[in-house]
Order: structure tokens, then C-alpha cells, then sequence
């Protein structure tokens, strides 16, 4: 589908992603790891709405699979639910590149709420837990983390000319 254009931005593509695991790994207090937002998925979501040539299934894939390494997971928990989300984003990409900001926002909502369900059905099918609360409050935070992290890649497309 986006394969005719070639992506000539990938070091950005890759130290984004590279700060976004920081921020993923980065030691918090035990009170605020509930509301940890999940960078990873922001940014993926935000490459692949400005750059679906560049960013699709293949590196939601990959991305997922060095997240799964580096939290700790199940391997193939995270890329299953990247490539999940991703395949959404490409799917309807020539619609929501149109929608408003808050449609655009809304969008996110309900594709991290759909990545919290998966990822709360895989964690409770492989290994049964009682509390699934910081699942949801990371919804929040995460949307909340939107606009500007849609804002920040905006402006690297604008500065480098990425097109």
C-alpha cells in the first residue's frame, strides 16, 4: 500500500523510539507506575499517522518485540497489540489524517483503550492477577499525552522536511 515511497528518515524514526523506551523503563515511585503513560504506543500511533510509509505492521512488530525484552513481558504480548493498533491506523489512515484534532484524540482513545483489553485478556489468560486498575488509569494519562506528543512529531516533520 505505502511501499512505492521510500522512508529516507529513519535515524528519527529510530532515536524517537529510543527515548520513548527510556521513558518506558524509567524507575518510578510505586504510587505513579499506575499512571505511567505508554510512550512507546504514543509515538508508534504518532509515526504512523504522519509517516504510514515508514511506520506500519512490520515495525509495530519489531517495536513491540524490543519493548516485550525490555519490560519484562511476555515476548509477543506488546507486538501483537502494536500490530493490532497499527493495522487499524493504516486501515483507516486516509480518513482519520482528515478528522479534526478532537476526533484525532478521540481516535487514540479508543485504540488505547482496545490495547488495554488485549493487553489485560493476554496478561489474564497467561497468568491470572486480581488487581487490573493501573491497566485503566494508564488510558488516561496516555490520551492525556497525546496532543503533545502529536504536536512535538508535527514539528520534527516540519523542521526536517519529512515528508
Amino acid at each position: 500500500m505505502y511501499g512505492a515511497r521510500r522512508c529516507n528518515v529513519v535515524w528519527v524514526i529510530v532515536i524517537s523510539f529510543f527515548l520513548a523506551f527510556a521513558l518506558n523503563i524509567l524507575p518510578l515511585p510505586n504510587w505513579i507506575v499506575g499512571l505511567r503513560p505508554q510512550w512507546v504506543l504514543l509515538l508508534l500511533m504518532g509515526w504512523a499517522l504522519l509517516l504510514p510509509e515508514c511506520v506500519g505492521i512490520g515495525i509495530a512488530w519489531i517495536v513491540g518485540l524490543a519493548l516485550d525484552m525490555l519490560s519484562n513481558a511476555y515476548l509477543g504480548e506488546h507486538a501483537l497489540i502494536f500490530t493490532v493498533i497499527v493495522y487499524f491506523l493504516q486501515r483507516f489512515h486516509n480518513r482519520i489524517v482528515f478528522y479534526s484534532f478532537l476526533q484525532r484524540t478521540s481516535i487514540v482513545f479508543l485504540l488505547v483503550i482496545l490495547a488495554q483489553i488485549l493487553q489485560v485478556w493476554l496478561e489474564s489468560n497467561l497468568e491470572p492477577k486480581g488487581n487490573h486498575i493501573n491497566y485503566w488509569l494508564t488510558i488516561f494519562t496516555t490520551t492525556l499525552f497525546w496532543p503533545w506528543v502529536e504536536m512535538l512529531l508535527r514539528r520534527w516533520q516540519e523542521r526536517l522536511r519529512i515528508s
